[in-house]
């Protein structure tokens, strides 16, 4: 065969290497998308009381031509209705009450540094962007705005051990970028767009700085190094990457879980979580008890009494998709497996994995395995992965067969 013949099958290999590598070594694609640099998200925090405190420094209101002059570092944020049904906002410096501004506004909307919510018992470290929505007149949403990469931050590691190996941790980080921005696709028109809990993803803006420098910098090193990384389906956009703490063994299609709210994203079989500490468990509850919780649920009368509580139907992963109630009365009432686990309590009813007999006297006993809905990724089973020399890249071929890596590399959409 002559040179140029070599060269020029080299050359074809190489090109079908790149265009279709075999799934386990797959590299990230990469996309340039026309969204400004590092896109913001909104996260709702929690609830806040009128008439709250709020120290920090730099501070400054959104949408005031005239900014307060000297602001002192502590101050009291109330608001009011006003006749006009608008809500009438007053910033007090909180040790003497002098009234510092006004401002008549649907939110308050303000930036510092340091910013920290005060009350009696303890201080509460808080970004440096932040809305208040009020809910009426006693409550309002406290939302922060930030950078995506600043937010993983604070979700990586609330939602996964910093000590892990760090291909687990790769792992986690790019399915917690892509479920922040399938949320933000999803709640363009909300107020906002992640909850800062369970219900969505677990954020701490204090956990970044927890833990030793070695830790701390291990983190910096997963999001500087997976950096734009995101799971798309085929339509190229970012999946609902949902994933929990262990599957019990097989992962379960999100439509199980949720109905038609779910979004698939495939299904792995796991032999790698009886290596996690809640691998297995059981407890009983009182039937007094499960008749009050669903009593309220179905708006029966106190003297109604469970009978007997029994799984009707599982899903083809095993876990429990409809629960029937039977009452003293002869009524039967239905509810999907989640909705009993949201009743029990999540804590509680780690997962919908379980098995439902008589207990003690009076007493209903639950056995079952795993944590979590089971939906996508399962943790401690990616850590065993991980451990076992697997890459974050064949971590996610796992969990999520109907998506792939993509490299997502934002640039501004400014004229320079």
């Amino acid at each position: 065969m002559g040179v140029f013949k070599q060269t020029l099958l080299k050359l074809s290999l190489l090109f079908l290497f790149h265009q279709y590598p075999a799934r386990g070594m797959e590299s990230p694609s990469y996309r340039q998308v026309g969204v400004d640099h590092r896109p913001d998200v909104t996260v709702r925090l929690r609830t806040v009381k009128n008439g709250l405190g709020l120290s920090g420094v730099d501070f400054w209101f959104t949408g005031m031509p005239r900014q307060p002059q000297n602001l002192t570092n502590s101050l009291k944020i109330a608001w009011r209705v006003d006749r006009q049904q608008r809500y009438s906002w007053q910033v007090l410096d909180r040790h003497s009450g002098r009234l510092i501004t006004r401002l008549i506004a649907s939110s308050l909307n303000l930036s510092g540094s340091s910013l920290r919510l005060d009350s009696s018992a303890h201080f509460e470290s808080i970004p440096n962007r932040v809305s208040f929505v009020p809910r009426g007149q006693e409550d309002a949403d406290l939302i922060a705005t930030m950078d995506l990469e600043s937010y993983l931050l604070g979700v990586i590691p609330a939602e996964m051990p910093i000590e892990w190996p760090l291909e687990a941790l790769k792992a986690q980080a790019i399915a917690a970028r892509t479920y922040a921005l399938f949320k933000k696709n999803e709640n363009r028109s909300a107020s906002f767009e992640l909850e800062s809990t369970v219900l969505d993803q677990v954020y701490r803006p204090e956990a970044s700085n927890t833990g030793s420098k070695e830790l701390r910098a291990k983190l910096m090193r997963v999001i500087e190094e997976t950096k734009g990384m995101v799971l798309v389906g085929k339509n190229r956009a970012p999946i609902a990457a949902y994933y929990h703490a262990d599957c019990g063994g097989k992962t379960e299609e999100a439509s199980q879980v949720w109905g038609e709210e779910g979004k698939s994203v495939g299904t792995a079989v796991d032999q790698n979580c009886p290596f996690s500490p809640t691998g297995k468990w059981s407890f009983e509850l009182d039937k007094k008890y499960l008749s009050m919780v669903f009593q309220k649920i179905f708006s029966h009368e106190e003297s109604a009494q469970l009978s007997s509580v029994r799984v009707a139907a599982r899903t083809a992963s095993g876990r429990v998709r409809v629960v029937t109630l039977e009452w003293n009365d002869g009524r039967q009432d239905t509810l999907s497996g989640h909705q009993f686990r949201r009743a029990i309590g999540f804590s509680k009813l780690r997962s919908t994995q379980f098995l439902i007999n008589e207990g003690r006297v009076g007493k209903i006993q639950f056995q079952g395995r795993g944590y979590g809905h089971g939906v996508g990724m399962c943790q401690w089973g990616a850590r065993a992965l991980a451990q076992s020399g697997k890459s974050y890249i064949e971590i996610l071929n796992h969990y999520y067969p109907n998506a792939k890596v993509q490299k997502f590399e934002f640039k501004s959409s400014k004229k320079l």
